[in-house]
């Protein structure tokens, strides 16, 4: 038995495959391309997101160094050396009282600090003011190695550790110190700000994205305004959509007083309700139009 194609299918058999075959060549390359842009923007998205994160690095550790360079600047830190080393004990707890609380001062500016420290010449920690919220373990010692590093710092430089763990802060820090001299240029110490390496973890993690914001009312196109929507509303019934504002009518308790007989009666009653009427004074000069000739002419009569 043969099987016979008609025309049609024979025609059929043709075309299909002269259509469909660029039809799916072209979706293939549609999704090839649809898969390269979305990639594409998600990469321009983590590029936005790293540059974000980076300004915010760099701005974090620029004012690092800024506060860094003002506290060393600062003659507190050589009145204080100089009542330790003549052992003024009323004056070295003075100026230990205020370099505390310049600390705190700077602690407050940043919540990336975790701690600010003032280490003498042998590396031992003379003052130290942690940040407020901050749970640390106060019977242990933050690491002293690099110390002896920082100690060797050009004075105006600033030395940065490496990221180290931190046993009283129970996480990462980083140490930037700046070294201080006195006023005959002999080495005092250094000053240490220890950065909360774990909150900048934190914001470099964070998620960035869109959210939606408060509902809002607006107009629908440029056509409308707000007097048409009003209007529109109160023709529609839809008078529980408008606000009737209510307010003091000032022109009208004016006037009513300026026609009033008994105005002290009427003051009385504007006292009741916490009002009074005044009039404000004002200098005023008032030109005298009368021509020059004629004012001759009447004083001489």
């Amino acid at each position: 038995m043969t099987f016979r194609f008609s025309i049609f299918s024979k025609l059929l058999i043709v075309i299909l495959p002269l259509v469909c075959l660029p039809i799916a060549i072209l979706g293939y390359f549609s999704i090839q391309a649809a898969e390269e842009r979305v990639n594409r923007l998600v990469r321009h998205e983590q590029m936005i997101k790293v540059e974000g994160s980076a300004d915010k690095i760099k701005n974090i550790f620029t004012n690092c160094r800024i506060d860094l360079e003002t506290i060393v600047s600062l003659p507190l830190l050589e009145d204080y050396q100089i009542a330790r080393t003549f052992r003024l004990n009323a004056e070295t707890e003075f100026n230990r009282e205020n370099i505390q609380g310049l600390f705190r001062d700077f602690l407050q500016r940043s919540p990336f600090y975790y701690q600010i420290r003032l280490l003498d010449a042998q590396g031992l920690e003379l003052i130290s003011q942690c940040a407020p919220k901050i749970i640390v373990d106060k019977g242990a010692r933050e690491d002293s190695t690099f110390f002896e590093k920082a100690r060797l710092t050009y004075p105006g430089n600033i030395y940065f550790s490496d990221i180290l763990f931190s046993g009283r802060r129970n996480g990462y820090v980083m140490h930037w110190a700046m070294p201080f001299y006195s006023g005959w240029r002999e080495f005092g110490g250094l000053i240490v700000i220890d950065l909360d390496y774990e909150k900048i973890i934190q914001m470099v993690s964070g998620i960035l994205g869109f959210r939606t914001g408060t509902p809002k009312l607006a107009l629908l196109s440029r056509v409308w305004n707000w007097q048409s929507v009003l209007n529109m509303i109160l023709t529609n019934g839809l008078k529980s959509l408008v606000r009737t504002k209510e307010e003091v009518d000032k022109e009208r308790i004016l006037s009513e007083y300026a026609q009033s007989n008994a105005k002290e009666e009427f003051a009385l009653n504007l006292r009741s309700v916490g009002l009074k009427v005044t009039q404000d004074e004002s200098f005023y000069v008032e030109p005298d139009l009368t021509p020059f000739e004629a004012r001759q002419t009447g004083g001489e009569s």
